[in-house]
C-alpha cells in the first residue's frame, strides 16, 4: 500500500514474528492476557482505515514534528477497527468489564461511558484534568479519571479517559488500551506525561521487565470473538518462536522516534531490492497492511508480473501468484522472511 512521505509501517504481526527485545531466561514472572481477532465484514476496506490511521504523519517532517513533542501535542495516527485485536480487562471496584483495542502506535487508555460507569466504582477518582485526540477525520475527547485497572489477577492505578464526544470511530469500538512510548501520552490539558499501564505495572512491582511481547495466531475464516493470541507484558514466550533475538536499533528522527520504530539496513523481494539503502520503520499492532513510501511502492509493483494500482494498494491476477518472491526485511544483518503464502 502505498504511503505518501513516511518510509515504512510495519503490521506488528509481521514486525513481531522476530522479537527485537530480549531479557534472561528466568521462571516466569510475567502477566499474559488473551488477545482476540475481531474479522472485518468488507476486506475491500482495510487499506482505507490503514490509510487513515497514518494520514497525520504522512505529509509531516521531521522538524515540524520534533516541534510538535516540544510543545506536547500530536494529531496521533487513528485506529484500525476492522482488523484488530482486543483484550478484555477490567476497571472499576467492583469490576466492570472492558474489552480494548490494543494499540502499540498509541499509549492512552480511554473508554467510552457507556462501558465504564464512575457511579458505581467505590475507588473511582475524578481527575481535573481533559484530552482530546485527533485521529486525522476522527476524534475524540472527554475528562481524566483514576480507578483500579484489573488485567487477568494484576491490579494497578490507572489513569484514564471517559470520552464525552466520540467522531469518526465504530460504535462497536469500547476503548483502547495504548502501549505506545509515553511520550504519545502528552495529549491532556496539563501536557503532562500520563503512566501508561506498561509504566504502572513495571512501578508497582508486578514485571520486572520494561517490555512486552505479542503473539498473533493466523487470521482464520470466522475468527470473531476466538482467542487468537497473547500479550505478554514484562516479557516473552520463547515457545512462540524459532531462531535467536535481534536487538534493532530505535530511530533517532521523528517521527520514528516518537514510535516502536526500528532500522532496516534493506528490504527486497527475491532478488529485487526494494530499498539498498537502510530505513526507518514502525511496528505497529493498529495496523494490518505493511505501508511503503511511493519509492519504494514502484520498485516492489514493478517486480510483480502483472501489478496495477488499485485504490492505493497493489493488484494482481490470481495467475501470478504462484509467481510471487519472498519479502525480506534485513534488521542488523538478520533476515525476517515473508513468504507468498
Amino acid at each position: 500500500m502505498i504511503l505518501k512521505s513516511l518510509p515504512l509501517i510495519l503490521s506488528a504481526s509481521i514486525a513481531m514474528a522476530a522479537p527485537i527485545v530480549d531479557i534472561a531466561p528466568e521462571s516466569e514472572s510475567f502477566l499474559r492476557v488473551p488477545i482476540f481477532n475481531r474479522n472485518p465484514t468488507d476486506l475491500s476496506t482495510v487499506h482505507a482505515m490503514d490509510e487513515a490511521r497514518w494520514a497525520p504523519l504522512s505529509n509531516i517532517n521531521a522538524a515540524d514534528f520534533a516541534a510538535q513533542v516540544e510543545a506536547r501535542y500530536f494529531a496521533a495516527p487513528a485506529i484500525n477497527e476492522l482488523i484488530s485485536y482486543t483484550l478484555v480487562c477490567a476497571l472499576g471496584t467492583p469490576k466492570q468489564d472492558v474489552e480494548l483495542i490494543f494499540d502499540s502506535g498509541s499509549a492512552n487508555l480511554w473508554v467510552k461511558p457507556a462501558y465504564y460507569e464512575p457511579g458505581l466504582s467505590t475507588s473511582h477518582k475524578k481527575l481535573d484534568e481533559t484530552f482530546s485526540i485527533e485521529y486525522g477525520s476522527a476524534n475524540t475527547l472527554g475528562t481524566y479519571r483514576n480507578d483500579v485497572l484489573s488485567l487477568e489477577s494484576v491490579t494497578i492505578n490507572q489513569d484514564f479517559g471517559i470520552t464525552d464526544h466520540v467522531v469518526g470511530i465504530s460504535e462497536k469500538t469500547q476503548g483502547i488500551i495504548g502501549v505506545g512510548p509515553d511520550i504519545l501520552t502528552k495529549i491532556t490539558s496539563k501536557k503532562r506525561t500520563v503512566p501508561t499501564p506498561m509504566d504502572n505495572l513495571l512501578s508497582a512491582g508486578e514485571i520486572k521487565k520494561n517490555i512486552f511481547g505479542v503473539y498473533f495466531e493466523r487470521m482464520k475464516d470466522g475468527g470473531h470473538s476466538i482467542r487468537n493470541g497473547e500479550v505478554i507484558f514484562g516479557g516473552y514466550d520463547t515457545s512462540r518462536y524459532s531462531g535467536d533475538i535481534i536487538w534493532a536499533d530505535a530511530p533517532t528522527d521523528y517521527p520514528e522516534k516518537a514510535y516502536w520504530g526500528l532500522n532496516f539496513d534493506k528490504i527486497t523481494f527475491g532478488d529485487k531490492e526494494i530499498s539498498a539503502d537502510p530505513i526507518n520503520g514502525i511496528s505497529d499492532t493498529g495496523t494490518s497492511l505493511i505501508l511503503l513510501s511511493p519509492t519504494y511502492f514502484k520498485v516492489l509493483m514493478d517486480a510483480i508480473p502483472s501489478a496495477a494500482i488499485h485504490k492505493d494498494m497493489i493488484s494482481f491476477p490470481i495467475t501470478s501468484l504462484k509467481s510471487l518472491k519472498d519479502m525480506t526485511f534485513v534488521v542488523k544483518g538478520k533476515e525476517l522472511t515473508i513468504t507468498p503464502e
